[in-house]
């Protein structure tokens, strides 16, 4: 994973191009500012101006992001924070809902597309959305069917940038002749590190790769004492010990623009200051040693934990 030439991390430039249009390296995710118990929504509009403000372009959101008594309550939160801002990317997507509070629906069928892209629109008080993904295939659509919707979308002028979310090398090589897809959007926990080579495909394809859940595991490993070099980096450069996973990550997987999901203003700003933070090439040795080899206790811990949540919440 790692391939270090130079003392440090290298000066990262523009970050990612969408369209030709700099994106950034990091995109700010707002799923927990909606989907979370302890939800404060003028903690998270400030969260998100203050990201904005901040240098911070993507954002992504979606109508699955909401709460239990709101059509798309997060969507509404970026409308709220950032207006009519032009110097920023609004991403969301459709096709998948929620309906209560533990259950989750998927709709792939043109009709719904499109309903759901119209309702974004209102919702987020745009004329064109920048960057709309399917947030997942459907089985019972064919996926060129849902990313042929897409498409007239975008010929319409309601969509400028085509997205896939949750999808595989396969399934995204199946839909080329269909449309071009700016972007695929996956989970990518940095401890992890997916090896099913998508974050290549997309590189080598000029298409934007966007991991969400970057962190997954991470608290939970610090508390349990598994990380003791990624705390000990931490305290050296008195940052915290997320701030230094993001700058790993971004210094390590260039190919890959990760989504951190924080919700206060104070998170964020730590979170986007990742970007700027040089690690030398000791530090990502020794990091990549011990984040990657933890993977397989992070994901029994991190499904144990999320068991537990949904037996609480169920």
């Amino acid at each position: 994973m790692v391939g270090i030439e130079s003392a440090d991390s290298p000066p990262r430039g523009p970050g990612h191009l969408l369209g030709g249009r700099p994106v950034g390296s990091i995109a700010l995710g707002g799923a927990g500012m909606s989907l979370s118990a302890e939800r404060d929504d003028c903690v998270s509009i400030t969260a998100i101006r203050a990201a904005a403000d901040g240098g911070i372009v993507l954002f992504d959101t979606a109508r699955a992001y909401t709460t239990v008594d709101a059509e798309a309550h997060n969507e509404g939160l970026f409308a709220e924070a950032l207006g009519s801002r032009e110097d920023v990317v609004i991403a969301t997507k459709g096709g998948h809902f929620r309906i209560d509070k533990s259950t989750w629906g998927i709709d792939g069928s043109p009709e719904a597309i499109r309903a759901d892209c119209e309702r974004s629109l209102r919702r987020l008080r745009r004329e064109r959305i920048e960057l709309y993904f399917l947030h997942h295939p459907d089985p019972t659509v064919p996926l060129a069917e849902s990313v042929g919707e897409l498409n007239q979308l975008r010929s319409e002028g309601k969509v400028a940038h085509i997205g896939l979310s949750n999808v595989t090398i396969e399934q995204l090589e199946s839909v080329q002749d269909v449309a071009t897809v700016a972007a695929v959007e996956n989970r990518f926990p940095a401890t992890e590190a997916p090896k099913d080579g998508m974050a290549e495909h997309c590189a080598s394809h000029g298409i934007v790769y966007l991991g969400y859940s970057p962190l997954s595991g991470v608290m939970a490993g610090l508390r349990a004492g598994r990380f003791p070099k990624l705390a000990e980096v931490a305290a050296r450069l008195s940052v915290s010990p997320q701030r230094v996973t993001i700058a790993w990550l971004l210094a390590c997987r260039p190919d890959v623009l990760p989504i951190v999901g924080a919700s206060r203003p104070e998170s964020v700003a730590d979170s986007a200051r990742a970007a700027d933070l040089a690690l030398t090439a000791q530090d990502l040795v020794r990091l990549s040693t011990e984040l990657l080899a933890a993977t397989p206790r992070i994901r029994i811990a991190t499904e144990k934990a999320d068991t537990a949540r949904r037996m609480e919440t169920s």
